[in-house]
């Protein structure tokens, strides 16, 4: 990654393809222009619709060899759309092309939508008004393998509710983290959306210990942040 004149950054992402969906032709254009300056040496592909997005995937899914074939890497896929919608259109990208990695595009910042779009399969959300900057960022973040959620709405992650059967539903999955007892109680807690002293309180433990179990927690299901980890254990619901 280096700068360019105007002190914007400029990521080497060549020989990625990245594919963009949205049905305003004049925010579709303005996202080519971003990803023209800033990711040098991608491939982009533009699409009005998520079915057309969708139909695309089933042709190429036909090509023979996959050198031909070439499939997205990433795609920033637009959550309202004519047609199939953007969440609702995730489970069959990834039918026809299931390494890629979604980043959803949106002008809403409710948590519910944030959830839903991690269920079906998201690696990203994005808010539409993020600094441009930011979408060479998402893009490095996904292609890593990591998560990655819009900052301004970051910490509204963490306050979603009723996510307490999702680990008790994934309890199984989870058991291949060893987790002792203490860390299954906070991170029962982190998914009820409590902060860090709430926690304490709810534990009757101190606020050091709280934190010393979530950065256990972080360690052992491989993640940088507790966003993160409350999508990772989520997107096993």
């Amino acid at each position: 990654m280096d700068g360019n004149r105007n002190g914007s950054q400029v990521y080497q992402t060549t020989g990625y393809t990245i594919w963009l969906a949205d049905d305003n032709a004049f925010a579709l254009g303005a996202l080519k222009g971003i990803f023209s300056v800033q990711m040098r040496g991608t491939r982009i592909g533009t699409f009005c619709s998520a079915d057309a997005l969708i139909e695309q995937l089933r042709q190429k899914n036909d090509i023979p060899t996959a050198t031909e074939r070439k499939l997205p890497d990433v795609i920033f896929l637009d959550q309202s759309m004519p047609g199939t919608g953007g969440i609702e259109a995730i489970p069959s990208i990834l039918q026809h092309a299931p390494a890629v990695k979604i980043i959803m595009l949106t002008n809403y910042d409710f948590p519910r939508f944030v959830e839903r779009a991690f269920k079906q399969g998201a690696y990203g959300y994005m808010l539409k008004s993020s600094d441009p900057q930011m979408f060479g960022s998402a893009m490095q973040a996904v292609l890593q393998g990591k998560i990655f959620i819009d900052p301004s709405i970051a910490g509204d992650v963490l306050k979603l509710g009723g996510l307490r059967p999702a680990i008790h539903g994934g309890d199984t999955y989870l058991q291949q983290y060893n987790l002792t007892p203490a860390e299954m109680n906070v991170l029962h807690c982190l998914l009820d959306g409590l902060p860090v002293k709430d926690i304490a309180k709810e534990l009757f433990i101190t606020y050091n210990t709280v934190n010393f179990h979530i950065k256990n927690l972080h360690k052992k299901l491989n993640v940088q942040s507790t966003q993160q980890l409350i999508v990772k254990v989520l997107r096993k619901k």
